[in-house]
Protein backbone atom coordinates (compact mmCIF):
# COMPACT_ATOMS: atom_id res chain seq x y z
CA UNK A 1 0.00 0.00 0.00
CA UNK A 2 1.26 3.54 -0.74
CA UNK A 3 0.04 5.56 2.00
CA UNK A 4 -0.11 8.77 -0.63
CA UNK A 5 -2.63 7.37 -2.43
CA UNK A 6 -6.48 7.38 -1.75
CA UNK A 7 -8.55 5.12 -0.63
CA UNK A 8 -11.85 4.13 -0.89
CA UNK A 9 -13.99 4.06 1.77
CA UNK A 10 -12.58 6.15 4.75
CA UNK A 11 -14.30 7.03 8.09
CA UNK A 12 -15.67 9.93 7.77
CA UNK A 13 -17.51 9.14 4.80
CA UNK A 14 -18.83 5.94 6.11
CA UNK A 15 -20.25 7.47 9.25
CA UNK A 16 -21.94 10.70 7.17
CA UNK A 17 -23.52 7.96 4.95
CA UNK A 18 -24.54 5.69 7.57
CA UNK A 19 -22.87 3.30 5.99
CA UNK A 20 -22.38 -0.26 8.31
CA UNK A 21 -19.08 0.12 9.29
CA UNK A 22 -18.50 -3.68 11.04
CA UNK A 23 -20.07 -4.89 8.08
CA UNK A 24 -17.26 -4.04 5.79
CA UNK A 25 -14.27 -6.56 5.67
CA UNK A 26 -10.89 -5.13 7.89
CA UNK A 27 -8.88 -5.57 4.91
CA UNK A 28 -11.06 -2.87 2.78
CA UNK A 29 -10.02 -0.08 4.51
CA UNK A 30 -6.94 0.03 2.89
CA UNK A 31 -8.36 -0.36 -0.66
CA UNK A 32 -7.27 2.77 -3.07
CA UNK A 33 -9.13 3.41 -6.22
CA UNK A 34 -6.83 1.62 -8.41
CA UNK A 35 -7.84 -1.62 -6.59
CA UNK A 36 -11.74 -0.92 -7.79
CA UNK A 37 -13.49 -2.42 -10.96
CA UNK A 38 -17.24 -2.84 -12.59
CA UNK A 39 -18.10 0.39 -10.51
CA UNK A 40 -17.15 3.97 -9.70
CA UNK A 41 -15.36 5.22 -6.72
CA UNK A 42 -18.57 6.95 -5.78
CA UNK A 43 -20.78 3.87 -5.89
CA UNK A 44 -18.57 2.12 -3.11
CA UNK A 45 -20.90 2.96 0.10
CA UNK A 46 -23.46 1.65 -1.94
CA UNK A 47 -22.87 -1.69 -1.68
CA UNK A 48 -22.04 -4.60 0.81
CA UNK A 49 -18.91 -6.51 0.26
CA UNK A 50 -18.09 -9.96 0.37
CA UNK A 51 -14.44 -11.71 0.75
CA UNK A 52 -14.41 -14.73 -1.71
CA UNK A 53 -12.23 -17.07 -1.01
CA UNK A 54 -12.91 -19.56 -3.71
CA UNK A 55 -11.26 -18.50 -7.17
CA UNK A 56 -13.84 -20.40 -9.19
CA UNK A 57 -16.66 -17.97 -7.91
CA UNK A 58 -14.20 -14.95 -8.57
CA UNK A 59 -13.79 -15.93 -11.76
CA UNK A 60 -17.56 -16.14 -12.55
CA UNK A 61 -17.90 -13.26 -11.00
CA UNK A 62 -15.18 -10.96 -12.92
CA UNK A 63 -17.13 -12.64 -16.25
CA UNK A 64 -20.94 -11.74 -14.82
CA UNK A 65 -19.47 -7.82 -14.60
CA UNK A 66 -20.68 -7.04 -10.72
CA UNK A 67 -18.40 -4.84 -8.76
CA UNK A 68 -15.23 -6.18 -7.36
CA UNK A 69 -11.78 -4.96 -5.37
CA UNK A 70 -8.35 -7.07 -5.62
CA UNK A 71 -5.79 -6.59 -3.30
CA UNK A 72 -3.07 -8.45 -3.81
CA UNK A 73 -4.30 -12.04 -3.35
CA UNK A 74 -7.59 -11.37 -1.85
CA UNK A 75 -10.93 -10.46 -3.82
CA UNK A 76 -13.98 -8.70 -2.73
CA UNK A 77 -17.04 -9.01 -4.53
CA UNK A 78 -20.26 -5.97 -4.11
CA UNK A 79 -22.75 -8.76 -2.95
CA UNK A 80 -25.49 -6.92 -2.67
CA UNK A 81 -26.78 -2.85 -2.97
CA UNK A 82 -27.57 -1.12 0.48
CA UNK A 83 -30.77 0.75 -0.42
CA UNK A 84 -30.44 3.79 1.98
CA UNK A 85 -26.91 4.57 1.27
CA UNK A 86 -26.34 6.95 -1.56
Amino acid sequence: MNFNEPVLFNESKAAALGYPENCLPDELWAASPRDLYNANESDVFAYLWDKVTNPENATHIVKEGRPYITLGDLFFVAKEKIADVA
